[in-house]
């Protein structure tokens, strides 16, 4: 293989990282906007209600649960594990 050949290849895999890392950052980005947008809302259901009655706090609950799921789902399609594995 050629100096030429191999800066080729060199271009492409550098390409392909870069593409890579862009991708990851941006699901990461909304992995933490939708995470934050779940936790301000928890907090502003709690700082408004005061929590005097224990029944308004089971209104959080669900709120939660979709916080659970949205980080378990994350967790099952982390792309990133994957590649690190794969490397």
């Amino acid at each position: 293989m050629n100096t030429a050949d191999q800066l080729v290849e060199f271009k492409i895999f550098v390409d392909d990282t870069s593409r890579l890392t862009d991708r990851r950052q941006t699901v990461t980005n909304a992995y933490v906007t939708v995470n934050g947008a779940i936790i301000s809302f928890i907090t502003f259901v709690v700082a408004s209600a005061d929590l005097k009655n224990w029944w308004f706090s089971l209104a959080v609950l669900p709120i939660v649960w979709a916080g659970v799921m949205v980080c378990l789902y994350w967790r099952q399609h982390d792309f990133t594990a994957d590649f690190i594995r794969r490397v």
